[in-house]
């Protein structure tokens, strides 16, 4: 599998509004964030992205903080500010919305999967882009590339770690396909998140 970590820290509501208006005039589908969190959004009615909308980027992102309250005895935010874009149909999106967890501290930490996308190499390079362009808006951002894209900028062996990552991937699933058959096995739903999609990795050539 291949997948971006991130997190940006700001220090202040008015630099996190200047954020969101840069992300704005991102060419991508989008969904501006600007909500307070609420344990409402985390209901299984709101669990299943049926379409891109902003009641399930609402679940996304509160379902999120309170599993990592729950695991880590993390805090919870108290407003989200910011986007969540769409770079790539098979994809997570990039979740760049800011949690205002004191008057002075606004954090983005998740995390995105992008051995699933559609375009391949193509979504992974414009994820890694687009963070490139908040180094300069946030006083904090780090970035985990497993391909090592953004710590190397190296097209050739980024690819190479992906295409990897693509293989080991399929095999997983074909191990998981083989059980399944073997021992009666019923599928399960994330079944057909681990299936890549179908297409070869040389169409996601850098």
């Amino acid at each position: 599998m291949v997948f971006l970590y991130y997190s940006a820290h700001a220090h202040s509501e008015s630099q996190v509004r200047q954020i969101a208006e840069s992300l704005r005039s991102q060419p991508y589908p989008k969904v501006m964030v600007d909500f307070p969190f609420d344990d409402r959004w985390t209901a299984p009615g709101y669990r299943h992205r049926d379409d891109y909308n902003e009641n399930w980027t609402k679940y996304g992102l509160c379902s999120f903080a309170r599993l990592v309250q729950d695991e880590w005895r993390e805090l919870l935010p108290d407003h989200y500010k910011g986007a969540v874009i769409s770079i790539d149909d098979g994809c997570d999106p990039l979740w760049l919305a800011f949690g205002k967890y004191r008057i002075d501290w606004w954090a983005c930490e998740h995390f995105t999967r992008t051995f699933n996308a559609s375009s391949g190499f193509h979504a992974h390079i414009r994820a890694v882009e687009l963070l490139r362009t908040l180094a300069d808006q946030v006083d904090e951002l780090h970035v985990i590339d497993e391909t090592g894209l953004w710590e190397t900028r190296d097209l050739e062996k980024a690819f190479q770690a992906y295409r990897d990552g693509f293989y080991r991937l399929r095999a997983l699933s074909r191990t998981l396909q083989m059980a399944q058959m073997e021992y009666g096995l019923r599928p399960s739903p994330l079944d057909d998140a681990l299936a890549p999609k179908k297409r070869t990795t040389e169409d996601a050539s850098p």
